[in-house]
Parts: C-alpha cells; sequence; structure tokens
C-alpha cells in the first residue's frame, strides 16, 4: 500500500508546480534578446522647404516630433549651420539650390557618431535671421536689408472744385490794354565813301599741326583703358569657431585661422580642449603634409580653401570620421608643429637648400717655364776718342 501512495503524492507534487510555474510566467518580464539594436531617434525630419517673398526668405524644416536645436554662424564660407540633437532625416530630405534670394543652397548632413542631423543654409550676403519653433515644425526667417522698402510719402486728399450754377453766364476774360511802342523817326543815315580796292587775301585753312592725333586702337573722344590689376588675397583666413583654452582632453575640432607673414605661413588649429596624439606625414610627389586627429571629431565642413601664399598653395579638409588635413605646398616649402593650449599650430616656410660638397679642382699642367738669363758683366763705356786733325795744304814761299 505504501507504493501507490507515494507515487500518487509524488504526480500531486509535480501538478502543483506545473500549475504555479504557469500562473507566474504570463505575468513575468521577458528577458532581454542579445544584440539588440539602439533605440531609434527621437525625432525625424521629414521636409525641409524654402519660400521666398518680397519682404524675406523663409526656411520651413518639418519633422514628426518637437526638435532640440542649435545654431551658430560661420564666415569663411558665409552660412548659417543649425544642429538638431537626436534626430535624424527622412531619405526623401535631399540638398536643394536656389537661383535667387538671401540663400544659395541648402545642405542636409547626418552625424551618425553623434546622432545629429545637421542643416547648412548657405548664404549670398550676411542677412539677419530669426528662428522660431512650434511643435515639430522649425522655421528660419532671413530679412534682407536690399528687399526693405521705403514708406510711400501720404498725399493729402485733393478738395472737390466749388459747384457751377447754370444760370451764370459765361465771364471772358477782360484783355488788358497792351502798351504802345512809341514811334522813332528813321533818319536817312549818310553814305560813308566807297572804300579803295584791294587784292583777294585768302581765308586761313585749318593747319596740318592742330589736326588731332588718333592713336592706333583708340576711338576719338576716349581714353585708354589701364587694365587694374587683381586684388591681392586676404592675409588672414578664418573658419569654424574659436572656444577659449580647457584644461580638459580634445574631443572635437573647432576652427582653423590661417595669417600669412613675409616670412612664413602661421595656421592654427582650435581644439575644444588640450589636443593630445597627432600623426604627421610628408609627401614628396606631390609635395604635400597630412595631418590626423585620432580619436577627434571634425566640426569643420569638407572643402578647399585656397592660401595662395609662397610657402602653402591650399588646404583640403576631408570628410572623414576623423579629422584629415592636407597641406599642399611647394616643392621649396618646410614646416614646424607647434603645441599651444587647445591650439596646434604649423608654421610653413623656405626650407634650406641642402649645402652640396663643393667641385674638386681640375689639375692643369703649368706651361714650362723659359730658362733664366745667365748673368752678364756690366761694361764701362769707352772714352770719347778725340778728333783727327784736319790736313793743311803746304805754303809756297813767295821771294822778297
Amino acid at each position: 500500500m505504501r507504493r501507490p501512495q507515494a507515487a500518487l503524492a509524488f504526480v500531486l507534487w509535480i501538478t502543483c508546480l506545473a500549475w504555479i510555474g504557469g500562473c507566474a510566467s504570463p505575468g513575468g518580464p521577458a528577458p532581454a534578446a542579445k544584440g539588440s539594436p539602439l533605440p531609434p531617434h527621437e525625432a525625424v525630419i521629414t521636409e525641409i522647404a524654402s519660400t521666398l517673398t518680397a519682404d524675406a526668405h523663409v526656411v520651413t524644416i518639418q519633422a514628426s516630433s518637437p526638435l532640440k536645436y542649435t545654431a551658430f554662424r560661420l564666415s569663411d564660407p558665409l552660412r548659417l549651420v543649425i544642429d538638431f540633437v537626436d534626430a535624424a532625416f527622412a531619405p526623401t530630405v535631399q540638398d536643394i539650390t536656389l537661383q535667387q534670394g538671401a540663400i544659395h543652397a541648402i545642405h542636409p548632413r547626418f552625424l551618425r557618431r553623434e546622432r545629429i542631423a545637421r542643416v547648412e543654409i548657405d548664404l549670398r550676403q550676411d542677412t539677419p535671421h530669426k528662428i522660431t519653433q512650434q511643435a515639430g515644425k522649425v522655421t528660419v526667417t532671413f530679412s534682407p536689408l536690399t528687399m526693405a522698402r521705403a514708406p510711400s510719402p501720404r498725399v493729402p486728399p485733393r478738395q472737390p472744385l466749388p459747384p457751377v450754377s447754370p444760370a451764370a453766364p459765361p465771364v471772358k476774360p477782360t484783355e488788358e490794354p497792351k502798351p504802345e511802342k512809341p514811334v522813332q523817326e528813321v533818319r536817312p543815315a549818310e553814305q560813308p565813301a566807297p572804300p579803295l580796292p584791294h587784292p583777294p587775301v585768302p581765308e586761313p585753312g585749318p593747319s596740318p599741326e592742330a589736326a588731332p592725333v588718333q592713336e592706333p586702337g583708340l576711338v576719338a573722344g576716349t581714353s585708354p583703358q589701364v587694365p587694374v590689376p587683381p586684388a591681392p588675397p586676404p592675409s588672414t583666413l578664418s573658419l569654424g569657431t574659436f572656444p577659449p583654452p580647457a584644461e580638459r582632453k580634445a574631443r572635437t575640432l573647432e576652427g582653423l585661422r590661417v595669417k600669412k607673414e613675409p616670412e612664413l605661413t602661421r595656421v592654427r588649429l582650435f581644439a575644444d580642449g588640450k589636443i593630445g596624439a597627432y600623426n604627421v606625414i610628408k609627401q614628396d610627389q606631390p609635395p604635400q603634409v597630412l595631418l590626423s586627429l585620432p580619436q577627434m571629431v571634425n566640426r569643420l565642413a569638407a572643402q578647399e580653401v585656397p592660401v595662395q601664399s609662397p610657402f602653402l598653395e591650399r588646404i583640403v579638409i576631408k570628410e572623414e570620421e576623423e579629422p584629415l588635413l592636407v597641406f599642399v605646398l611647394p616643392p621649396t616649402a618646410g614646416y614646424k608643429v607647434y603645441r599651444e593650449q587647445n591650439q596646434l599650430v604649423l608654421h610653413f616656410y623656405t626650407a634650406p637648400s641642402p649645402v652640396s660638397a663643393p667641385p674638386l679642382a681640375e689639375q692643369v699642367t703649368p706651361p714650362p717655364s723659359p730658362p733664366a738669363p745667365s748673368p752678364v758683366a756690366p761694361q764701362k763705356a769707352a772714352p770719347p776718342s778725340p778728333p783727327a786733325p784736319s790736313p793743311v795744304a803746304p805754303q809756297k814761299a813767295t821771294p822778297p
């Protein structure tokens, strides 16, 4: 009898456990699956539109939910940048190019690592703007100064003319009598004596010296056009923002400033903190310097900045996750890199030419020297000989 009772108790115990587990499992939390995707963005920008009116230029940004944004301006090139935090763009949102108005183009850019939806608005002129938000709609209004209208002067209303009674006859204007002109007596003038006959004098014609001389290639009455030389490029170029020094480690590259001096060109890179490690690679063909900042984020837009100095031709900013800048140099330029607080400073200058060994002098065999003359004893000059006596003819004696 003990075995059937033990088996029955075991079956009842198993049934109670199954009933308790079935009651607890529907209401319990389900375990989280491994490798689940990241949470979706809070807002999705579905449309960007531009409207041009007589008084303003309006950009409308429509999203699925309210947006959180920060806005700032950049000067080179002139543009307004709006960053929407924890937002993304719908696939239908594309670049917009405008032919007139204060806005030149609108570029949507998505920063995947920071989860930021950036809208860059390129401007044709420095125009004040105003940003307003209503639910999931952000409106940016530009009021161009050139489109402002002056107030029209107020013209007083015209007063009605008094009515004319039909019974009154028309009044003719009276003509004032004109004063009579005094009559002058005309007396016959005395006729002068006839002039003596003179030979005809030819009329003077235009002298050839007084004729205007026209230069070839010019129209008479116009001045020659002197070609105006192009304006020199500015000595200082700036991009982005320039934050103050901070003690924390740098995370983002915020700005760039170029200053051209007579003996060198100085480039300063500004970050939000102290810049740590950096990589520099020098290439000879073509001559250029590659600078990368690992573990940092680039806030500068991808573009090419012309410098046009004797030591640095241009700077190319690559669109990479990490900041990558390419400095294109002339063949004779050199460089140095320094750190100053939250800045990385690069100097570009003319590198000294390598010193070459002087060429070996050619060995030239000198021509044989002529033999030295043998010494000659000095000779004394002989005294002059006395003059020979002249012959005397014999004289004959005369007789006494």
